[in-house]
């Protein structure tokens, strides 16, 4: 099932559902350089692109693909991938604004049904290190629990 995501601002400590929002606000930026958000291309080496030319990517408002696409994305075209859902195969993919409108979200097929990507990450994907804890349990203890009080005389009120 699909859920609607939160975007969180750290610095800020904000909290929006509002895509607009994020990306007015430099979001994308960070979501990018996490790694939350993936730059992918729709794959032009693809055999049904290679065979058609006027092949392209089918784009549709909601995850349940059906009804007419919102958009056609031609081979080469670099697209933000939002969340990968991995049992359906369905990208949710991040739309640039048209004339007048706001950015929006679609969803696409990301892979053909006998497993062949149509979409391709542009990034290789992130080096792991070993040496990361894998939760809060594995942090060091002076990072665990509330901050430590600063040393030495106390301004009071």
């Amino acid at each position: 099932a699909w859920t609607r995501p939160v975007y969180v601002a750290p610095i800020a400590g904000r909290m929006t559902w509002g895509l607009t929002e994020v990306l007015s606000s430099g979001g994308l930026d960070d979501l990018l350089l996490a790694r939350s958000w993936e730059l992918c291309v729709v794959d032009p080496m693809a055999a049904e692109a290679m065979k058609d030319k006027d092949w392209t990517m089918k784009v549709f408002s909601d995850a349940s693909m059906s009804g007419q696409p919102v958009r056609l994305l031609a081979k080469g075209t670099v697209v933000v991938c939002m969340v990968f859902h991995a049992p359906s195969k369905v990208a949710m993919v991040l739309l640039p604004p048209r004339a007048g409108e706001e950015c929006g979200i679609g969803y696409a097929f990301y892979q053909q049904r006998d497993g062949r990507p149509v979409l391709r990450a542009m990034l290789p994907p992130a080096p792991l290190d070993e040496n990361a804890p894998e939760g809060p349990d594995d942090l060091p203890s002076a990072a665990k629990g509330y901050a430590e009080p600063p040393e030495g005389e106390l301004l009071e009120g």
